[in-house]
């Protein structure tokens, strides 16, 4: 995990109603310009993981999330550990890796960002989740 990103537990149970995030993201130039997107839209904070281990680290410690972008394939995430820990998390989930299963994803509520994607894609989906944007 970016310790970078992480903050202490108690600064993340205190954020007074602004989104929590969290970003499975590998590529590290991707994730940097995702972070800057997102806090760039709205008054949030970004967590950054690397590896799904690290994501579910990350969830024991994270109390609520607004949403998951994750750069995981539908048949990968659904119905495993780390799709249940998200539900318990109340995190929307966003996948950015898996076109082919846009259908599923969008049938099941969740939201596809396809690659390569925009700030104004990233934008979008948060309107579409509602959230107060900048």
């Amino acid at each position: 995990m970016d310790s970078s990103l992480k903050p202490p537990l108690d600064s993340v149970t205190r954020m007074n109603g602004h989104p929590v995030f969290l970003l499975l993201e590998s590529n590290p130039i991707i994730a940097a310009d995702m972070v800057g997107t997102l806090k760039a839209c709205c008054d949030c904070h970004v967590v950054h993981v690397v590896t799904s281990d690290e994501m579910a680290e990350a969830l024991s410690w994270i109390p609520a999330l607004t949403a998951a972008f994750l750069e995981m394939s539908f048949p990968k995430l659904d119905g495993s550990e780390l799709h249940v820990a998200l539900n318990q998390s109340g995190a929307r989930i966003v996948l950015t890796q898996g076109e082919m299963h846009e259908d599923e994803v969008r049938q099941r509520g969740w939201h596809m960002l396809v690659r390569p994607f925009s700030d104004e894609m990233v934008r979008d989906i948060l309107k579409k989740m509602q959230l107060p944007l900048a």
